[in-house]
């Protein structure tokens, strides 16, 4: 059965109700209404409800609607690239203001904008005293080589380097080979 214009109305304003929305809210929003509306009767939305399948295109609009929201998201392979990136950019900004800052200009390694200056209290009562700690800001590193290492992992540029067992098949081997093999065994047992 083809969907009214009236059905598709009341189609319409049920899904403005949002969250929470019912073919009860929508009877009642209708009975307070003084303009032009579908209908009054829930018995009507019902029998809509059921003959145009809304809760089955309810579903495929909240389903389209996530999809584009995860698509905008992290979930997205090239968002994911693009925040990597950003963060990875403002990292670098952060190594690259410090390697300026005139306090650590003088101080070992202070211009490669990888040294971080902390201050610690050390001693007790009249011994108490405040020192400078001039230290690389291996936090930073780490997430620097961590983001780098995710990026390259999701655009598939990174591989895992794995150790190869070769077996040897002694009847395979000639008998020069078994002698410098017998050698080489010979070497490391003794070593």
């Amino acid at each position: 059965m083809k969907e009214t214009p009236r059905a598709r109305q009341a189609f319409a304003d049920y899904l403005r109700l949002g969250d929470g929305r019912s073919l009860e809210k929508l009877a009642e929003v209708y009975q307070g209404c003084t303009v032009s509306i579908p209908t009054k009767q829930l018995s009507r939305l019902k029998r809509w409800s059921q003959q145009h399948g809304w809760q089955a295109r309810l579903g495929e609009i909240v389903e389209e609607e996530r999809q584009a929201i995860v698509n905008l998201g992290i979930a997205e392979k090239q968002n994911r690239i693009d925040a990597y990136n950003d963060r990875w950019q403002r990292m670098r900004k952060v190594i690259g203001e410090r390697a300026k800052d005139p306090e650590v200009q003088e101080v070992p390694g202070g211009k490669t904008g990888l040294i971080v200056h902390n201050v610690k209290g050390v001693g007790k009562g009249d011994d108490f005293q405040l020192i400078d700690l001039y230290e690389v800001d291996t936090g930073l590193l780490k997430e620097l080589r961590a983001h780098e290492e995710q990026a390259a992992k999701e655009l598939g540029q990174w591989t895992e380097k794995r150790e190869t067992v070769t077996k040897l098949k002694l009847e395979n081997l000639s008998d020069e080979e078994l002698s410098t093999l017998e050698q080489l065994v010979g070497k490391t047992t003794n070593a």
